[in-house]
């Protein structure tokens, strides 16, 4: 039963709810102990909280991380295109020899 269904019972329906529960649970032990087995009465296990990552699984996903990010800069370093010219300011050009000799004005 879902948590929206329940809340829409009365109290009377929640109580009667919570009884027939209880039954079923009696009757599955009581199953188990003819049968000779030793399980538990299967039940919702309560919540533990946030799931999270430990310290090591991080560190392993940052170390795969980081050999991912080196695989491709090495790749693009054995792609890289030959320098480009430097923008700003065009080269100077040659002076004629003819104009080095003259004196200046």
């Amino acid at each position: 039963m879902t948590a929206n269904t329940l809340a829409n019972l009365s109290v009377t329906q929640l109580k009667k709810v919570i009884t027939i529960r209880e039954k079923i649970e009696k009757l599955e032990k009581e199953l188990s102990e003819l049968l000779g087995e030793e399980t538990e009465v299967k039940t919702k296990p309560a919540k533990k909280g946030s799931r999270g990552i430990t310290p090591e699984g991080r560190a392993r996903i940052a170390a795969a991380q980081k050999e991912r990010w080196a695989k491709q800069r090495k790749a693009k370093a054995a792609k890289s295109k030959p320098a480009k010219a430097q923008k700003g300011r065009a080269p100077a050009k040659a002076k004629p020899e003819s104009d080095a000799a003259l004196p200046p004005r």
